[in-house]
């Protein structure tokens, strides 16, 4: 039996908690792995670069979809290595337009005093009979919306060349 939008999450989560607790750093590409099964790069590059998209030769869309996943394995890795320690409480799936669900989460880290909680969202489609994330809203900001915003901007002022080397500086300085 498929699981649903919430199950897949709490799986990725699991599956991902295990991995890192044992050696972040030998654990590197396995989770990444994990990361690319769950979100679905493709609609996440093109949701981000909006209206720049149609702009792109298919060469440079794979290059973006690259890009973009190489720095998002890298980021999340980053996190999740510094916060094995780490609570979820899952909140119901929430339907949306077409074939998408949100599902809410509340991410609790650290010991009181200094326990923080952060809200994050995924928004999630059906794609090939699983579940997929297409955009992460955390504390209300959307990654895509985010990154929308910061590449539109660097498009407009200096080109889709510069967003290109800035991405690609940003992941050869880590």
């Amino acid at each position: 039996m498929a699981l649903g939008a919430r199950g897949t999450l709490q799986k990725f989560n699991a599956q991902a908690q295990n991995l890192l607790k044992k050696n972040p750093e030998k654990q590197k590409t396995k989770v990444a792995r994990l990361v690319g099964r769950l979100l679905d790069y493709d609609e996440l590059a093109q949701s981000s670069l909006g209206k720049h998209w149609k702009d792109r030769t298919a060469p440079e869309q794979k290059e973006f979809v690259r890009t973009l996943r190489d720095l998002i394995e890298q980021n999340y890795i980053d996190q999740l290595k510094d916060q094995v320690d780490y609570d979820i409480t899952y909140h119901d799936e929430e339907k949306l337009k077409g074939n998408r669900v949100q599902v809410g989460t509340t991410l609790i880290t650290g010991k009181p005093p200094r326990q923080t909680e952060t809200e994050v969202v995924y928004v999630m489609k059906r794609k090939g009979g699983e579940w997929v994330v297409i955009d992460v809203i955390t504390d209300d900001v959307s990654l895509t919306r985010n990154y929308r915003s910061q590449f539109g901007k660097i498009i407009s002022e200096k080109g889709y060349g510069e967003l290109i080397a800035k991405m690609k500086k940003k992941l050869n300085d880590k």
